[in-house]
């Protein structure tokens, strides 16, 4: 599914196994180099949570494996620290994205992994007692990976106004580039990821397509690079969803050799449950230097798929041709797939999005808008963060939400719509003490759905 390259990155070693991916903490990231020394369980001790002081020079030189829970990642690097440790590898109890661990006081090296990497782990010290790790705190260990899986970062779509976004990705995470910045002496290097990768990736793209096809329209580049993308899959090796990763991945060499643009890019829309069918039009228009004959399909769509009026149909170089797209009555939910043209003398595909959708009017997502899961307070410390109720189709909905918390000392001080987006709050909360798993929580409510935001507190 998609193909495979190498990724650089932190990891966590073990013997000559492949490398687990690890997020190093903010508050370690000047360390470099590796630490390295035979991996110890903490689980196989009286202390399986690290949380209590492990006996001195019990853990001399090795690198112990904690998971994580019950007290805070502090506590734990720190009571692995008395203990003589070399560093510390804690790992998730729930399969999410690996987390960067707040340690205010800890100086031991640390790091986090997922709970698959540490069940793993241990599998192999149970096969293996003497096993060695290393934790690569450079950052340029080759991990295998997949250039059609989704960042956990990327933004997705629908807008508040039904629109598709992304309409294309483009690889902008485990970017390993030059860094004038870099105060490495190693390396005059650095390893990143997000748009302001992805971004100038597009825009590089877009400048050599405009100067190996000059003449053409802003709108003609436009669709050259978004329509003539490849597909994108997840890691089951399913396409993913149109508000995942629009029309697909950057594909120059397609956009290139494609002679076929359509406008808009792009189909989008939000529905009334009373109309009977719902009628759009697309242009599709020859680029190329010949006359070819094309065919018009909608492909990986749902039940509720469009259909397109038109048969073959044959363009001269510059010609245009208008497509009828019929969306059939929806009630409710959306549809949403792909419109593809082909040519019979083109090796390239022209992929068009659609989603169509109807809104609800019950909330069945709570999704958070500022990144506060798991940032560090400290006690009294006020904080806002925002949040917007989602129906069944990703648009908002309005209504009256509740946040509450019951950390000591914490408290809801107001919750108030925020913005021009309906469905779209901000809470303002008053930070109290750590719980015993050093953290406060507060609750969304919103209809039947709860959605809690965890706050690591110092």
């Amino acid at each position: 599914s998609g193909w495979a390259h190498l990724a650089f990155g932190l990891a966590v070693l073990l013997g000559d196994l492949p490398p687990y991916p690890a997020q190093v903490p903010t508050a370690l990231g000047d360390m470099s180099g590796r630490v390295t020394g035979n991996l110890l369980d903490a689980a196989t001790t009286t202390n399986a949570l690290g949380c209590s002081a492990f006996p001195a020079a019990s853990l001399q030189d090795k690198i112990v494996l904690i998971s994580r829970g019950t007290c805070s990642f502090d506590n734990k690097v720190n009571n692995a620290a008395k203990g003589g440790a070399a560093g510390v590898v804690i790992f998730n109890t729930n399969p999410t994205e690996l987390l960067d661990m707040s340690l205010p006081t800890a100086k031991l090296p640390a790091t986090f992994v997922a709970l698959e990497a540490g069940l793993e782990m241990q599998s192999q010290l149970r096969a293996h007692p003497d096993i060695s790790a290393s934790i690569d705190f450079t950052g340029f260990t080759p991990i295998p990976a997949s250039a059609d899986v989704l960042s956990y970062f990327s933004g997705r779509g629908p807008t508040a106004t039904g629109v598709i976004k992304p309409e294309l990705t483009a690889v902008g995470n485990n970017i390993f580039t030059a860094s004038t910045a870099s105060d490495a002496s190693y390396l005059p290097f650095t390893l990143g990821g997000g748009t302001s990768f992805a971004a100038p990736l597009v825009t590089g793209a877009a400048a050599v397509l405009m100067s190996a096809r000059p003449g053409l329209q802003s709108a003609d580049y436009r669709s050259l690079l978004i329509n003539s993308s490849q597909a994108i899959r997840n890691s089951s090796g399913t396409t993913v969803d149109v508000l995942d990763g629009g029309a697909g991945r950057l594909d120059l060499s397609r956009a290139l050799q494609n002679n076929l643009t359509v406008s808009p890019a792009t189909l989008s829309s939000i529905l009334n449950a009373t109309d009977d069918s719902t009628i759009k039009t697309i242009s599709i228009t020859n680029t190329g230097t010949f006359t070819d004959t094309f065919v018009v399909s909608t492909v990986n769509g749902d039940t509720n798929a469009p259909y397109v009026d038109a048969g073959p149909f044959t363009l001269d170089p510059g010609q245009s041709q208008t497509v009828i797209v019929r969306v059939s009555q929806m009630t409710k939910g959306a549809t949403r797939g792909f419109i593809v043209a082909t040519g019979s003398k083109s090796n390239v595909s022209t992929r068009i999005p659609y989603w169509f959708g109807v809104p609800g009017t019950d909330v069945k997502q709570v999704a958070v808008l500022s990144e506060v899961d798991y940032t560090s307070q400290s006690a009294g410390d006020l904080m806002t963060f925002y949040f917007r109720m989602i129906d069944g189709v990703g648009l908002p909905v309005d209504g009256g939400p509740t946040v509450t918390t019951a950390s000591p000392g914490a408290r809801v001080i107001s919750v108030n719509p925020a913005g021009r987006i309906p469905g779209t709050f901000q809470a303002q909360v008053r930070i109290g003490k750590a719980d015993s798993k050093g953290v406060n929580t507060f609750t969304i409510s919103a209809g039947q759905v709860r959605r809690d935001v965890v706050v690591g507190v110092q």
